[in-house]
């Protein structure tokens, strides 16, 4: 015998774990400032460094691996996507963000990451998927 739930208890689970999520990304928009010597390492991707300086990110290149000092908050900028793991990063930290972000080449996210911008928007994401088909430079996307 299989157990069932009604479709309002399924929209009262989910309704339930959005909401955490929502309250989860307001704490994370109220933090307090971040010790500065809090300090992550990890490995050197150039094209994330450079579009997260943009936003306000305090990283130091020492070798092979760049050094992100916390701040308070990154601020929205416009970047750009240069591979799938770059557009997932400039996403995240956008949605981080204080203002708008605008990233450009987002389109690359759709062959690792299905349907990206839909499901963050249903979790309460504000995220717009523009399209510029006249734009001089082709194939180019903003989010």
């Amino acid at each position: 015998m299989e157990d069932t739930i009604s479709i309002e208890e399924r929209e009262e689970i989910l309704t339930e774990r959005f909401t955490l999520i929502r309250e989860r990304i307001s704490e994370i928009h109220e933090m307090p400032e971040v010790p500065e010597d809090y300090l992550l390492y990890f490995h050197k991707e150039a094209g994330y460094i450079e579009q997260l300086l943009r936003m306000g990110a305090v990283i130091h290149v020492e070798g092979k691996a760049a050094i992100i000092e916390g701040v308070p908050y990154l601020k929205g900028a416009p970047v750009k996507a240069d591979d799938l793991r770059a557009g997932a990063a400039m996403l995240v930290a956008g949605l981080a963000a204080r203002g708008q972000t605008e990233i450009v080449n987002i389109h690359l996210n759709d062959r690792g990451y299905e349907h990206v911008i839909e499901k963050l928007t249903a979790l309460g994401a504000d995220i717009h998927r523009v399209h510029y088909p006249d734009s001089a430079v082709i194939g180019t996307e903003v989010v």
